[in-house]
């Protein structure tokens, strides 16, 4: 029965940290401790598990970074456009011909 009590015991702080922590990031941003608001995520592609490129706007510039472990790289800085162009949904180019118009092509069959 001891041992019982002592897991629950512990178990019980582990969660009371667990929730005083998450106290604490929610009040921190309530007080406005959110960060810079001169630097915003534009647009992030993944190019693998763990390498990505960024899009970040700093000012009226635009940094576009490459992000692995470790690591961040500036691959160019351009002027911010003044119209931000649609994202498309439809897939273009080979990716178009790929896997998704084969399923397609498949069911149409049936």
């Amino acid at each position: 029965m001891t041992g019982f009590l002592q897991t629950f015991a512990g178990l019980a702080v582990v969660i009371a940290l667990i929730l005083a922590c998450a106290w604490m990031m929610r009040s921190s941003q309530r007080f406005g401790l959110r960060g810079n608001s001169l630097l915003r995520v534009v647009a992030a592609q993944a190019l693998s598990a763990r390498e990505r490129v960024v899009v970040v706007e700093l000012g009226d510039s635009w940094l576009v970074l490459g992000v692995a472990p470790g690591q961040v790289s500036r691959l160019a800085r351009m002027a911010k456009p003044d119209q931000v162009p649609a994202a498309t949904d439809a897939p273009t180019g080979p990716a178009a011909n790929g896997f998704p118009a084969w399923l397609e092509r498949a069911l149409e069959r049936k």
